[in-house]
Parts: C-alpha cells; structure tokens; sequence
C-alpha cells in the first residue's frame, strides 16, 4: 500500500534530518559564530517545533484523514530544509529549523497513528519496524554530510537534497484516494483529560522523557566529543555516528521481535540498562576501536525506547492511539530539548565528557522508573 510506503520514507527522511544535524553541528557552529550553549539552544529550537508540533500531529490524526496530515507535514519540512542555510542571519535560521522539527514532529505522530491503524493487535512489532526505517535513515544521514564535509562542500546542500525529496513525497500523497475515517472526536473532550490523568501514562511520559531526552542528547553531541575528547577526525567521527544509528536499526527489529516473545515492558528494562552501561563505558574508555563499538552498542541500547513505550500506550489506551502518541511525542521531545541543553551548559562550564555525565545519570533515572514500577507495567501489557 502507498501510503504505508511513503509512511516509512518520510520516517526514514525524518532520521535523516536528526542526525545530519549533530554532524554538521560543528560547521554550522562556524558558519552562525556560535558558543557551545548557543549551540546547544540552537539545536533545542529543533526539538522546540518537533514538540510543540508532534502532540497537535497525534490528536489531529485522531480527526482527520492521516495522508493529508502527513502531506502538510512533508510540505513544511520541504521547503524549511530548502531555505535553511541560506542566510547567516542567525534569528531566521533558528526559525528555520524549528520549522523543520515541527514537520519531522507531525511526521512522527501521524506516521505512527497510520501504521497503527492498518496493523491493529501487531503495535510492538509493527511500529519497530515502522522505526527501523527511521534508523535506516539515521545511518544514512551522518555518512552522507559527513562526506560532504570530508570534501570540503557545503552542509547546506545535503539539506536541500532533502527538502526537495519531502516535496517528492508530498506530491505521491496528494494523488492518493482519500480514506474514510473509522472515527472523529472532537480535538479536546473529557477522555482527553481523563487519558492524562491516567498513572500508566504519567510514567511513560517520564520514561520516555528522561530515555529519549538521553538518546537525543547522545546523538547530538557524539561527533563533538569524539572530535574534541577522543581527537578524532571528522569522517571518523561521523562513523561513530553512524554505528550509534546502525545498532538503532538493528536494534529496532531485535526489540520488535523480543517484544513478540517476551513483552515490551522487559524489552524496556533491557534497552534502558544495556544504555546506562554504554554511556559509562563512553566515559572510561580511550581505545578508538573499543569506542566505535561502544557507539554501535548504544545505538542498540537506545533503539527501541521510543516504539516500545509508543506500543505499550497504544496496549493501554487502544481507542486514542494517536492523542496517546502526541502526548509521548511531546514528551520525547521536551527531553530532547532539555538534555541536550543541559548537557551543553555542563560542558561550556567544563567539557563534554562532564555533558556525557549528565546523559548517564539521566538514563540512570529512566532505568530506575521502569525497575520501581516494572510489576505495575508489566501487569497492564499482560490484560
């Protein structure tokens, strides 16, 4: 089906755009003459627009037909990565590139509502692969601008090969028939605000707060800290990158299998501590080979944070899939805001491996919600 074809495209484009992010962070740095904490406040305007607009994506998925949502969506990020670059203007810039995360945020939510509509009863399996196209596209994006740097191009270009293949994709959606809609709700009511008093859900906010938050931060600032601590040269470090989104691939179609055999909420457990033992090995460890390894092992340790607690909302509150998935998206992205700014701060008042502290201990505090409540989640995936 079309549809769920270019709903894996657009997520795979949209990992594209997040990674190609933390490896021309450097030459964007110069480019705007920025500081390591303009820098980080500028990467967070990417997460500002992503969060503001993944939870409006989710509910208006509820509402209306999802190609159209994912079409707008495709159309903003387009023309934003287009333009982005263009100027120095360092205010029109970070406009830009919220922009552009709010369309990968809407892309998120409504990509995400789609899948689980056509695969009812299949969400931890189904929405893992849904995302492993995302890291299919996070491998893909640090090597390519890492290329391009590597021969001396402008970063700029690679967003604009992307912008134009949105503006592809939005055009194969507007030709597609329109589907009816199973339901429509109005885009605030009562279960609305019933839905997120709901304890099961306040605790994968958290989670996936404090997990995304950490894998964000991590995917941000690894290029930085293997250039700056480790001495690394650009290329190499974009490989590094891109083994952390190599083990995000496979690690999403391992979590999605494990999640058929052994439940989502283990997978959980497993994923967030195999991720807090990574980020403690990045801190001790000197060795480049051991430190290529250890960015595809926390590839796999933050593979499926996102999908798994997206599966167990979707368990949950199976009639409100996409609000559900607006509201972790929100969540997922003010943790993608937070940390990576908090890790930046750190690391302007002392150095990235003081921000990579920041990123294990907010892992650590991820780990330790799902080990305290893991009886109570479990439970609920077991109904």
């Amino acid at each position: 089906m079309v549809p769920i074809l270019v709903a894996f495209l657009t997520l795979a484009t949209t990992g594209i755009f997040h990674t190609i992010l933390g490896t021309a962070l450097p030459a964007i740095q110069v480019f705007l003459g920025m500081d390591t904490a303009q820098t980080g406040l500028f990467a967070s305007f990417a997460w500002l627009g992503f969060t503001a607009a993944i939870f409006a994506g989710g509910i208006l998925s509820d509402i209306f037909e999802q190609n159209l949502i994912l079409m707008l969506a495709c159309i903003t990020v387009g023309l934003s990565s287009t333009f982005f670059g263009f100027s120095s203007l360092f205010g029109l810039n970070c406009l830009l590139i919220s922009l552009l995360g709010a369309g990968t945020g809407v892309i998120s939510s409504s990509s995400s509502a789609l899948v689980m509509k056509f695969y009812p009863r299949k969400e931890g399996l189904m929405i893992n692969i849904h995302h492993f196209f995302y890291g299919i596209g996070a491998i893909t994006g640090p090597l390519s601008m890492g290329y391009v740097l590597k021969q001396g191009w402008d970063w700029q270009w690679v967003y604009r090969a992307g912008g134009l293949w949105m503006l592809l994709l939005a055009g194969i959606l507007a030709f597609q028939k329109k589907q009816p809609q199973i339901h429509k709700r109005p885009m605030i009511d009562k279960s609305f605000f019933t839905l997120i008093r709901e304890k099961n859900l306040l605790l994968l906010i958290l989670i996936t707060l404090f997990g995304c938050g950490t894998y964000n931060g991590v995917s941000l600032w690894l290029v930085s800290f293997l250039k700056e601590i480790r001495s690394f040269p650009i290329f190499q470090a974009s490989l590094g990158l891109s083994l952390f989104s190599a083990g995000l691939a496979i690690g999403r179609l391992l979590s999605g299998w494990l999640s058929s055999k052994i439940g989502n909420t283990r997978v959980l457990l497993l994923l967030l501590s195999f991720l807090s033992l990574a980020l403690l090995l990045f801190l001790l460890t000197t060795g480049s080979a051991a430190i290529l390894g250890i960015c595809f092992m926390a590839g796999l340790g933050s593979s499926g944070l996102y999908p798994v607690a997206l599966a167990l909302a979707g368990i949950n509150f199976p009639q409100q899939s996409g609000t559900t998935i607006g509201i972790l998206g929100t969540s997922a992205g003010i943790g993608n805001m937070f940390v990576p700014w908090l890790m930046s701060v750190v690391s302007q008042g002392s150095s990235l491996k003081g921000g990579f502290l920041i990123g294990h201990f907010t892992a650590l505090i991820a780990l330790g919600l799902v080990s305290l409540y893991y009886g109570r989640l479990n439970r609920s995936e077991a109904k």
